[in-house]
Parts: C-alpha cells; sequence; structure tokens
C-alpha cells in the first residue's frame, strides 16, 4: 500500500490492513481462501477470486459461505478498532463476483466483548482430531444462539441420539469424494492409524451442529458463512476447540441423509465443538495468503 496512508474518511490504511489481514484467518473450504479485497476510493469491496474456488465446489456455496465467515471476521476485526460496517450485499448486477462493498464509521467506543471476540479470531485453530465434550455446554448454548444472527441461516444442535448417523455420514462423504483432508479422523469410524494421533481420547465426544440456510438463495448461503464466523468465534471466546466440516453437504447422498436429521432441507456445513485434553499440543496455524496477494486498490 505504498504511497497512501489514508482513506478519505479518515480510516487508516494500516488499520484497515490489520483488519483484511484478520478478516483473511477466517475458515475456507479445502483453505482455498477465495478472497479479494478491493480498495475504491472510501470503500472496500469483498471479490470472489474465480481461480480460487476448489473443483470439489461444485455449486460454489462453500466459496460463498468462505467469503461470508471473511466478511464477519472483518467486521469484528474492525469494531475492536473502533470503526463499524456497513455493508452492502451483492451491490451489482453484472457481477456474480462482487459480494459486498463496505464502508465505514467511527465508533464512540470499544466494548470489552469486541475485544474478545477480535482476540477470538487469532486463537481458533482448526483441530481435526477427536475432542473431549465442552465443559459447561448447557450454559454456553443460549449464549451462541443469542450472538449468532439467524436471519439467513438455521442453527441445529445435533441429538445425542443422531451422532452416530453422522459420524457415518462423514465416513460415507469421505469415501464417495475422497481428498486430501481428515476430515473424518474425529469419528469412531476412523481407522486405529488415524485415531492414535490423539490415544487419550478413545471417542470424539465434541458437540455437534448444523448450519443451513433458510433459503436456496446466494444471499442465504452467504449469510451461513456469516453465522459460521459468529459460531466459530463464540465458542473460541468460550475456550472451546472447533472444526468446520464441509465435505459431508458437498455430495449429494450425504447432504440429503444430514438434512433429514436437522429437518431442514439446505443444509450447508457440519461443526465439531469440543474440548482439547490438558496434554494436547494445539495444532499450527494454518498459513494465510501473503497480504499483497489478497488486498488492492482499484486501478
Amino acid at each position: 500500500m505504498e504511497g497512501i496512508t489514508m482513506l478519505k474518511t479518515m480510516l487508516p490504511v494500516e488499520v484497515l490492513e490489520d483488519g483484511v489481514r484478520l478478516a483473511c484467518r477466517a475458515p475456507s473450504y479445502c483453505n482455498s481462501q477465495p478472497w479479494s479485497w478491493v480498495i475504491e476510493r472510501s470503500q472496500l469491496q469483498l471479490f470472489i477470486a474465480p481461480a480460487r474456488v476448489p473443483p470439489a465446489d461444485h455449486a460454489g456455496h462453500q466459496s460463498l459461505i468462505s467469503c461470508g465467515a471473511a466478511l464477519d471476521h472483518l467486521r469484528v476485526a474492525m469494531a475492536a478498532r473502533r470503526y463499524e460496517c456497513r455493508v452492502g450485499y451483492f451491490p451489482s448486477t453484472t457481477s456474480l463476483a462482487y459480494l459486498a462493498s463496505i464502508d465505514f464509521t467511527s465508533a464512540s467506543c470499544v466494548s470489552e466483548v469486541q475485544r474478545r471476540r477480535s482476540q477470538a479470531i487469532s486463537r481458533r485453530h482448526s483441530d481435526r482430531l477427536p475432542y473431549d465434550p465442552p465443559p459447561k455446554w448447557s450454559e454456553f448454548e443460549p449464549t451462541l444462539h443469542s450472538t449468532t444472527d439467524t436471519q439467513f441461516a438455521y442453527i441445529d444442535v445435533i441429538d445425542e441420539g443422531d451422532r452416530s448417523d453422522i459420524a457415518e455420514t462423514t465416513l460415507l462423504a469421505e469415501q464417495l469424494q475422497p481428498f486430501e483432508s481428515t476430515e473424518m479422523r474425529w469419528s469412531a469410524a476412523a481407522s486405529a492409524e488415524q485415531r492414535y494421533l490423539r490415544a487419550e481420547i478413545s471417542r470424539d465426544r465434541s458437540v455437534l451442529l448444523v448450519i443451513s440456510a433458510v433459503e436456496d438463495t446466494r444471499r442465504a448461503v452467504f449469510g451461513c458463512g456469516e453465522a459460521l464466523s459468529q459460531v466459530l468465534l463464540a465458542a473460541t471466546g468460550a475456550g472451546f476447540a472447533t472444526c468446520v466440516m464441509s465435505r459431508v453437504v458437498e455430495v449429494g447422498l450425504t447432504r440429503d441423509i444430514l438434512a433429514d436429521v436437522t429437518g431442514r432441507s439446505l443444509p450447508q456445513v457440519l461443526v465439531r465443538i469440543g474440548a482439547h485434553p490438558d496434554s494436547a499440543a494445539l495444532p499450527p496455524l494454518t498459513p494465510r495468503r501473503p497480504l499483497a496477494d489478497v488486498l488492492h486498490f482499484a486501478d
């Protein structure tokens, strides 16, 4: 960002860079990081980068969810820096890649809750191994629902009685559409070779929840990404481990099974929430693309 230090809203570019850097810590399908940010005068614009949409993301839904999560991460990061985001969704009638325009206004203060949410972005890890159960879940669950925007997304916690069906479904998805990731390592159906990586937990006891779209529109799918961000940051802020599982909804057969279990016709993503054992080493942060690759000034 050489040569420009201040946007027309008197927002220092360094602050915006920090916000975008944290936004890019959002989870993405197959770690594709399919976002592109453009500064146009006093406005930040979010685009999907078509070249980074994985071939397995046939409908493009998972890339929309990834970008929705990144936008919510940006909102959280900027709030902790005393800026509010005013978002215009899908502002172009001619460009499907143009997802959102973001304008900034100064906020009067920063709450402790806003600071903690922003700090959770850097602390969040995707851990695909088995978990202990999340402590005091019954106390946390109402907070999770109250802090998640459900205008476009349903949030359903899977009943314990349906848990084995979900475990078998994730394994089936892996068999039908294998890839290099390790989404199924948590499952009791995983091989002994995979389970030894966290041998102190013989059976995963995480809470499973499903985020589903309220309608079959791009806006609703994008909103599921925003809700995903809110779920992950709330869980991380409470000290829980999390893992996003998307492959299960990209295979038609397993997506239908998930829909039957939840009673929702449009499941978009499965999330595991639990606790690391005390002896567990945290996984390293997944590398992110350099800021210069994802943030540009308009020509």
